[in-house]
């Protein structure tokens, strides 16, 4: 039988024998439940998880605490041990790992930055994950789309894609003054020109 492709639909063909035989059970979570399909919903996850801090844990959350701790708009978790210049904007939806540097002038909104991410002067990254130890130089913006607002489709010989967030693999550096758009970018790599619905290799 060659060329015979089986397809099997996992409501009708899994999900309804096994509730026919009693073998399905149920788990009630007491709590809220996200399913993550596409590489953005990470971000949607958080600000879920954030919205629940602001009930549960509120100290969790940064707040703006003077003339020496920046802007923050909405919900923000800022490590400890991170270091964001008074003059830069955060929020809503960011949280900010240990060791990361964030210089003067910079505006990060609905992103996760993880450790050791530098993002210098002026930066903007919008709808972004940017991985461990990653450098965004100045002027550089990086962004993606709100996850559930996506609706572009990149089309290649193979797949068809929807992209949403951007997000930089460990040890990504994009130079200043180049502009990230809802690209995937694999680690170790070196961004000297502005891309757009990419995936850079």
């Amino acid at each position: 039988m060659r060329g015979l492709v089986l397809l099997a639909r996992l409501e009708q063909d899994v999900l309804l024998p096994l509730a026919d035989q009693h073998c399905l059970y149920l788990y009630e979570l007491g709590d809220f439940w996200c399913q993550i399909k596409t590489p953005g919903m990470a971000i949607t996850c958080s600000e879920l998880y954030m919205q629940r801090f602001r009930f549960t844990n509120p100290s969790a959350l940064s707040t703006t605490g003077g003339k020496l701790s920046p802007i923050i708009e909405g919900n923000v978790v800022v490590d400890l041990s991170a270091n964001v210049h008074p003059t830069a904007k955060l929020g809503p939806n960011v949280t900010i790992a240990a060791g990361v540097t964030i210089g003067p002038g910079v505006r990060v909104a609905h992103s996760i930055i993880l450790e050791g991410v530098t993002i210098k002067d002026h930066a903007c990254v919008l709808f972004s994950v940017i991985g461990w130890n990653s450098i965004i130089g100045q002027w550089a913006r990086v962004e993606g789309q709100p996850p559930n607002a996506s609706q572009i489709q990149v089309h290649s010989a193979e797949t068809a894609l929807v992209r949403d967030v951007t997000i930089f693999g460990v040890s990504v550096v994009a130079n200043p003054e180049v502009i990230i758009r809802n690209c995937i970018v694999l680690p170790h790599k070196t961004l000297t020109q502005s891309y757009h619905d990419e995936i850079l290799l």
